[in-house]
């Protein structure tokens, strides 16, 4: 019996969860709709397995602020290898680009990611400085740890 409804669940089509429960991103990923943890609602799982949120609204804080933000949330920044990976997923370094959009072109892939440069949780060898993830572009950089940057977490 647990074989046969493992079977069925792999052969459900996409088209059977409900609108906004499954984001397709332009690379073909799938990011799906994961109420683990409410503190960060809505939030996305991605193919790794990671649950991205920020809870029901885009919040901008240092470095530091953003890190004690999602360790309040059960979550935390994401890394730039987090970010790295991200990326591939949203379509760096394939045919269709990047793009943090869903394939509608219209729908972020992620709640409140759509541009802008976010926190990760690595620091630079010099002091003060932070690493950041451009959501508009996918590209990493560097910046001020003091800087007031939009937060978005990963569940633990």
């Amino acid at each position: 019996m647990i074989k046969l409804l493992l079977v069925v669940f792999l052969v459900i089509p996409f088209h059977a969860f409900a609108d906004g429960d499954l984001h397709i991103a332009n690379s073909g990923a799938a990011f799906i709709l994961d109420a683990s943890n409410q503190k960060l609602s809505p939030a996305y799982r991605d193919q790794a397995g990671r649950v991205w949120g920020s809870g029901s609204k885009s919040v901008v804080k240092n470095q530091y602020e953003a890190a004690d933000f999602c360790k309040r949330l059960g979550a935390r920044l994401p890394s730039v290898d987090d970010f790295n990976d991200l990326a591939k997923q949203l379509g760096n370094n394939s045919g269709p680009g990047y793009s943090p959009l869903s394939d509608d072109y219209v729908t972020p892939v992620l709640p409140n990611f759509i541009s802008g440069n976010y926190w990760a949780s690595d620091v630079s060898k010099y002091n003060g400085i932070g690493y950041e993830f451009s959501a508009t572009d996918g590209y990493i950089g560097v910046t001020s740890s003091g800087n007031a940057n939009p937060v978005i977490c990963i569940s633990l």
